[in-house]
């Protein structure tokens, strides 16, 4: 059965293809040398297009930097906690075994860099640069005993730490720690700035779109030649079941026109036009047809003969 199509016409979300989509529309209208569909707006508002389509080259321009400090700070991001991984675990056994020689004073553990409460329960940095930062105050503790007598000595000999060497790596994942934040930073800035310059082009799609579909209502498919994403959907339909009381009337809404009312019950049942008695009406006999026409989306449905139930079926479009 034929049934009614729905468009909707959307401009893109994502910048790249909403750029794109800009890009196209421009040259829609160059290709019109002055008579193209949009060109009453472009005379009601004024639009230069050619400073248009400069402001989208310079979004672009941002979205590419963008681009290329998302990646950076991705990078930075990574090496940090890749080299994080390699001395993480050194920092956690050294606080381990402050808080062992301290016991029962748990909380002197803090002299070292440590997070321990008075239970003895360690608590460690999540974040790469707060690792750092502990890492540098056992570190300063260590060193401020003279050579051969700091207490943390037994464990770093024992686990072959080499606190020099560690240090040069947690250095160096707080380089890129840092690194990360400032690539994040410009990135966001530059994403702004991608947006402010895109603002002018976007305000004309908005502008064009809304005119197009009015404009172009009987083939909206061809909005795609203007950058525009069309698309088409049927609307959903479902097999309604209804029952009806002897003597008593239901109204059906809905029904597709085109598609087949069947009369399930054992006795007549009648459907008449439109939502009052007094419309057109069709008796359709025990497990009897009609197919539905138009006037007949909402009926009106009795059970007219001596059966307690009537039960028919119609396909009717779902709400959305």
């Amino acid at each position: 059965m034929a049934q009614e199509t729905t468009f909707t016409v959307d401009i893109p979300e994502e910048y790249s293809a909403r750029s794109t989509s800009y890009a196209t529309l421009d040259a829609k209208n160059t290709a019109g040398a002055g008579h193209s569909a949009i060109q009453p707006l472009i005379s009601k508002y004024g639009w230069n297009m050619a400073n248009l389509l400069t402001s989208r080259n310079l979004a672009d321009g941002f979205e590419a930097d963008r681009i290329t400090a998302t990646n950076d700070a991705r990078i930075n991001y990574q090496i940090c906690y890749s080299d994080l991984k390699n001395v993480e675990p050194h920092l956690r056994g050294m606080f381990n075994f402050i808080k062992v020689l301290n016991a029962p004073n748990y909380t002197q553990g803090k002299d070292w860099g440590a997070d321990i409460n008075a239970n003895g329960k360690t608590t460690m940095p999540i974040d790469a640069h707060d690792l750092y930062l502990a890492f540098q105050i056992c570190l300063a503790k260590h060193n401020s005993y003279p050579v051969g007598t700091s207490p943390l000595l037994p464990y770093l000999t024992e686990q072959g730490i080499d606190l020099t060497a560690d240090g040069i790596i947690w250095h160096n994942l707080e380089g890129h720690y840092q690194l990360f934040y400032i690539d994040q930073d410009n990135a966001l800035t530059l994403l702004v700035s991608r947006d402010n310059a895109f603002a002018p082009c976007l305000d004309v799609m908005v502008k064009c779109k809304e005119f197009l579909v009015i404009l172009k209502s009987q083939n909206l498919r061809t909005l795609t030649e203007w950058g525009f994403i069309v698309n088409g959907a049927k609307p959903q339909e479902t097999i309604q079941v209804s029952t009806i009381l002897q003597g008593e009337s239901k109204i059906i809404n809905r029904i597709v026109v085109g598609s087949i009312f069947t009369n399930l019950s054992a006795g007549k049942v009648t459907i008449t036009n439109g939502r009052v008695p007094n419309g057109k009406e069709v008796t359709i006999v025990a497990g009897g047809t009609f197919t539905i026409k138009k006037g007949y989306t909402s009926s009106l449905v009795t059970n007219v003969d001596n059966v307690a139930i009537a039960k028919v079926s119609s396909i009717t479009k779902r709400k959305r």
